[in-house]
């Protein structure tokens, strides 16, 4: 690479001082919320649900989640990715159900516009 030119080096004027994110551009990108830099790099990250908020059976009898995160993110989720999160626990007692299989099978006609996934 250096034949053509390429050197693998910086230039001082290329540093410039760190900017943080712009909080009106790029709302609820703080990092710290995702990980803990503090933290042993090793230690697993977690990820802390707010609420299941709805569900859908689809098609092909599958089950969908929506689930709203605590920084705002609302996703649809299959149920092998909330399966652990104690928020299904209180979904199901909201339904009063035991299991999955007990929640009432929403036409996903009526929720189809919803679901962006």
């Amino acid at each position: 690479m250096e034949k053509w030119g390429i050197f693998p080096k910086f230039h001082i004027s290329w540093l410039t001082p760190h900017e943080p994110n712009d909080e009106s551009l790029f709302p609820g990108q703080v990092a710290q919320a995702y990980y803990d830099f503090g933290e042993n790099p090793e230690k697993e990250l977690q990820v802390h649900e707010n609420e299941i908020v709805n569900h859908i059976w689809d098609l092909d009898n599958i089950l969908w989640f929506q689930v709203k995160w605590t920084m705002g993110d609302l996703t649809w989720e299959l149920t092998s990715n909330v399966d652990e999160l104690s928020a299904l626990d209180d979904y199901l007692m909201l339904h009063r159900v035991k299991n999955i299989e007990g929640l009432p099978k929403t036409p996903i006609e009526a929720t189809s516009t919803q679901k962006t996934n």
